[in-house]
């Protein structure tokens, strides 16, 4: 078990009880089992089943598709969020640094602004936050952002991401931590891959078979081929 893990656990230990540390080792237990199970039954007909866990430079995550493929197909179980869709809901995704969150966080850390001068202060205080719980919040994520700046990013905090027909990254859940990622110009940060495009699937597939074509030499580098390139 990890540092991470045992703080945790002493945190909901200290204060939230026993039956509830108990309540949630059992549930990840079961989250973690049943991903397994999932992941075996869908991915190994695959001679390259697809990555899931690894590191990715944060700049290279361009697009934002969180939420908006669940509602699109009207998911509605929890089992499992990892799957390859063939479709066009890859072209559901947004311009990441288009988001007001990201625009905040460039006033906030770039410029130097208070939080009152961002849209993230207006976004707390439009869903009824007062002065003090919308500063209490947004005060919040200026300790994250100090932390992972003195101490590195939590790897064990990935952020949840899409891979579309051409391979490109969507950002499914991390939207603050992405920012202040790439705001820090971090080299590499984890991510958990829960979504690929049946398109990316089939090129994986060829090229573990068959090698990287000529056609496809502009993708030599990129990370969800790494495990069968090298």
């Amino acid at each position: 078990m990890s540092t991470y893990y045992i703080k945790e656990s002493i945190k909901i230990l200290r204060k939230e009880g026993a039956i509830e540390l108990s309540r949630r080792i059992v549930e990840f237990l079961y989250d973690t089992i049943m991903s397994k199970i999932h992941y075996n039954k869908r991915y190994l007909k695959y001679d390259a089943p697809p990555r899931q866990n690894y590191s990715i430079p944060p700049a290279i995550i361009k697009y934002d598709i969180s939420g908006r493929v669940s509602k699109h197909y009207n998911w509605q179980t929890r089992y499992p969020p990892f799957l390859v869709l063939d479709g066009d809901w890859d072209k559901l995704k947004t311009k990441f640094e288009n988001k007001w969150v990201y625009k905040s966080y460039i006033q906030r850390y770039k410029e130097n602004k208070p939080w009152e001068e961002t849209k993230y202060y207006t976004h707390y205080r439009n869903k009824g936050y007062s002065h003090n719980a919308a500063m209490e919040e947004l005060n919040t994520y200026d300790e994250i952002f100090e932390d992972i700046k003195s101490n590195g990013y939590n790897e064990n905090k990935p952020i949840k991401v899409y891979l579309g027909r051409n391979g490109e990254y969507m950002r499914a859940t991390g939207q603050n931590r992405l920012c202040m990622a790439k705001i820090l110009g971090l080299n590499s940060i984890p991510v958990q891959v829960e979504l690929v495009h049946k398109q990316w699937q089939a090129l994986r597939e060829n090229i573990y078979n068959n090698g990287l074509s000529e056609e496809h030499e502009n993708l030599r580098d990129h990370p969800d081929l790494q495990d069968i390139l090298n």
